[in-house]
């Protein structure tokens, strides 16, 4: 049976796998005048970066927040890494209100989402729960302490 750190670590690994494989797959698919066109993760995030704050786009800006927030989980600190993380979702989550994009030279209406998109999204998700769960888990423990302390002042009394 895994133990909870490593069933931590493992999702941690699936989670930049996910994260790894999106930037080399095809994550989003519109319109242009020539057709339909496909933009891969690596062109997402550069464009992001680059032009997405000039159209208060921010997706982009998710993954300079995931990596805090892995290496936060990584060293058990549950507070910074579900802030960090928690911020990155909300940022991911802005890409469900494309209508267009920069592509081509011009602005294109957006057509699908595709697995790239799918895989960047779930590993944010998953970074976030295993935060969330890691913070719940040490405030129980902390809760817990807290009683048993209080249980044997009372009995001192």
């Amino acid at each position: 049976m895994l133990s909870q750190t490593n069933a931590i670590r493992r999702l941690i690994n699936i989670s930049m796998g996910f994260y790894l494989s999106s930037w080399f797959l095809p994550a989003l698919t519109f319109n242009t005048y020539q057709g339909t066109s496909i933009m891969y993760g690596w062109e997402c995030f550069i464009e992001g970066i680059l032009l997405g704050w000039m159209e208060l786009d921010f997706e982009a800006f998710a993954t300079p927040l995931f990596l805090p927030a892995i290496f936060f989980l990584r060293r058990g600190n549950w507070l910074a890494a579900t802030i960090f993380s928690g911020i990155a979702l909300l940022l991911a989550a802005q890409t469900f209100t494309l209508k267009s994009i920069r592509g081509d030279g011009a602005m294109c209406d957006f057509a699908s989402y595709e697995i790239g998109f799918y895989l960047w999204f779930s590993s944010f998700v998953i970074i976030f729960g295993i935060s969330v769960w890691g913070l719940l888990q040490k405030r129980s423990t902390v809760s817990e302490a807290n009683n048993e302390s209080s249980v044997g002042t009372a009995d001192n009394a």
